[in-house]
């Protein structure tokens, strides 16, 4: 999802009050790094607040797939949400072993960085 402030907005207006949003983000400032599951945008790089960059994901069979992202740092989420019109925002950097539960995937790769620098973001927010 666009974190743009004008995109939380539209989500707060399509959403009842008391639902819940649930945002997964890649984290910016962890770009460049090479993770077993995913790139965020390209080594060395630097990304500013709204800067497009790609994310490679690496699917269970081993090939990679790209999307378009936009940077928007993590520590700015809580204020976006609360001014598009949200409460009880919270955010949580799932650990390695919250996030991977399958054994043989866990087996199939170092997951090096992914246990040394969580890669990904979890905020949750209520619609007010």
């Amino acid at each position: 999802m666009d974190t743009s402030p004008e995109m939380l907005g539209l989500a707060r207006r399509l959403l009842r009050p008391g639902a819940p949003l649930v945002l997964l983000a890649t984290d910016p400032a962890c770009s460049g790094t090479e993770y077993a599951s995913l790139r965020i945008g390209e080594p060395g790089a630097v990304y500013g607040p709204g800067e497009p960059f790609t994310v490679r994901l690496r699917r269970t069979d081993g090939s990679w797939a790209e999307m378009r992202n936009h940077a928007r740092p993590v520590d700015l989420l809580p204020a976006l949400l609360e001014r598009a019109g949200f409460g009880e925002v919270v955010r949580h950097r799932p650990t390695f072993d919250e996030a991977l539960a399958d054994p043989d995937l866990v087996r199939s790769r170092p997951w090096t960085a992914e246990r040394a620098r969580p890669p990904l973001v979890v905020t949750t927010a209520t619609a007010t």
